[in-house]
C-alpha cells in the first residue's frame, strides 16, 4: 500500500493533458492557437525546435515540457521531404534519440530533408555519406 496525497499521479496526469493540448497545436498548424505560439515562440522555426525564451509565459514553459515528453515518442513521417528540416525535426529512426548525432557537415541551417533526395525519389547516398557521421548515414538510409 502507497501512502502520499498523490500529487504524483496528478503531475503525471497532468503531463498527459498538456501532451494532448501539444498534439493538437501540432497536428492543427492552421489553427488560432498555433499561428499564435509560432509569433510568439517559434518564429522561423517549427514547434520541435523551438526553445524557451528568456521571459516564457507558464503555459508556454508547460507546453515546451510536456513537448519534450511527447517529442521522445514521435518521429516525423518524412513524406514528400519538403517541410521536414535535417535538423529541427524529429525523423531519423533511432530507438533511443528523435536527433542526428552530429550535424551535416557542410549543408546550411534549415536545409530540408528533400535535398537529400533525388529526382527519383531515391536517398542521394554519396551525399550523406559525405555529410553525416556513419552511424547518422546508416540510420537515414536505413529509412
Amino acid at each position: 500500500m502507497e501512502g502520499g496525497l498523490g500529487f504524483r499521479r496528478l503531475n503525471e496526469y497532468n503531463l498527459a493533458l498538456l501532451s494532448k493540448q501539444v498534439w493538437r497545436v501540432v497536428m492543427n498548424p492552421d489553427s488560432i492557437l498555433h499561428q499564435v505560439l509560432k509569433q510568439r515562440y517559434f518564429l522561423g522555426s517549427n514547434f520541435f525546435a523551438a526553445t524557451i525564451s528568456s521571459a516564457p509565459s507558464y503555459t508556454w514553459r508547460s507546453l515546451v515540457r510536456s513537448r519534450d515528453l511527447l517529442a521522445s515518442g514521435v518521429r516525423w513521417r518524412i513524406g514528400d521531404a519538403q517541410s521536414a528540416t535535417i535538423e529541427g525535426h524529429p525523423w531519423p529512426p533511432r530507438p533511443h534519440s528523435i536527433q542526428l548525432i552530429a550535424k551535416p557537415r557542410t549543408m546550411r541551417n534549415g536545409a530540408l530533408v528533400a535535398e537529400l533526395i533525388n529526382s527519383a525519389r531515391e536517398w542521394k547516398e554519396e551525399l550523406i555519406q559525405s555529410e553525416f557521421l556513419p552511424m547518422d548515414a546508416e540510420c537515414i538510409l536505413s529509412i
